[in-house]
Order: structure tokens, then C-alpha cells, then sequence
């Protein structure tokens, strides 16, 4: 169960590279799935029953609209989730870079909450991701064994 509970938690963690935000009955701005590969780089156990476990996340993007922001794009992700003794989500936190097909490079943060969708917020951005203001949630469609993820996302721009 520990392992079952921990892939769950890593797959979690491995969706938070595409973009989303608001429930399906809300229209978002942008949408689509992932597809990618994760890895673990190293596990630690820490004090109280808690594990740390540090893992690299390489996604490719593809929008529902086939064009525009996002689509065609990478995204390499550095992500640390704790887990607990039974192998359950506590949190995750972690950050992601993305590049698209025309060069434009844009910055995400990640968090991760127990039975939640991942929350991600664009940090920043080169070209057309200079100034974005963006924010979503990531639910996980599938991780299999050997580290291939599926996501869906949604996103919506964030205005004043």
C-alpha cells in the first residue's frame, strides 16, 4: 500500500508542469494534457515518521486548441514531497521551468495538498510570458510504473 500511495503522491507531484486552474464548469483561458517521465533523485527520511523525497519531472505540453501559448512546449520541474509513515501525501512544493517551440521561457511554482489538485502559479516569463499573471490547478489522469505520467490542465489568466 506504502508504494501504491507514494506513486500516487509522485504522480501528483508530476503534473503540476502543465497548467490549470478552476473547476471544469468554469471556462479556462488556456487547457490541455501532459505526458512525461518522472524521476526520483533521492528519498530522506526526516524526524517524526516523515519522508522527504526529491523528484525531477521532464513534460511535454499539448493544448486543447492545438495553437497558442503552451502548446508544442517543455517543462523540466524540481519538486520535494513529504510523505508519511504509511506513505500518504502531507505536502509537496517545487518549481518548473517551461520553453515552447518559438524560444519563450516561463517560470511556475508548485504546491501540493492531500487529496487536492496541484495549484501552480506563473512566477515569471520571457516574450509572450513577460508579465503573465496566470494560475491553476494540474489532476492527475494516470502514472504508470515506469514513470510515464498523464495530466489534464486548465488555466486562467489572473486580473486586477
Amino acid at each position: 500500500m506504502r508504494t501504491r500511495k507514494m506513486n500516487l503522491a509522485l504522480f501528483g507531484a508530476s503534473l503540476i508542469f502543465s497548467l490549470s486552474w478552476a473547476s471544469s464548469a468554469v471556462a479556462a483561458d488556456t487547457a490541455g494534457f501532459t505526458s512525461g517521465t518522472s524521476k526520483v533523485l533521492s528519498t530522506m527520511p526526516l524526524k517524526n515518521g516523515l519522508t522527504a523525497t526529491r523528484i525531477h519531472y521532464q513534460v511535454g505540453v499539448v493544448t486543447d486548441t492545438q495553437e497558442g501559448m503552451f502548446h508544442g512546449a517543455t517543462q523540466q520541474c524540481l519538486a520535494t514531497v513529504i510523505s508519511d509513515a504509511e506513505g500518504a501525501l502531507v505536502e509537496g512544493h517545487g518549481a518548473c521551468d517551461g520553453i515552447d517551440p518559438e524560444g519563450d521561457v516561463w517560470w511556475i511554482a508548485i504546491d501540493m495538498a492531500p487529496n487536492a489538485p496541484i495549484r501552480w502559479t506563473v512566477t515569471a516569463g520571457t516574450g509572450k510570458y513577460e508579465g503573465l499573471a496566470m494560475s491553476g490547478v494540474t489532476n492527475a489522469i494516470a502514472e504508470h510504473a515506469d514513470g510515464i505520467t498523464l495530466g489534464r490542465f486548465e488555466g486562467n489568466f489572473v486580473t486586477d
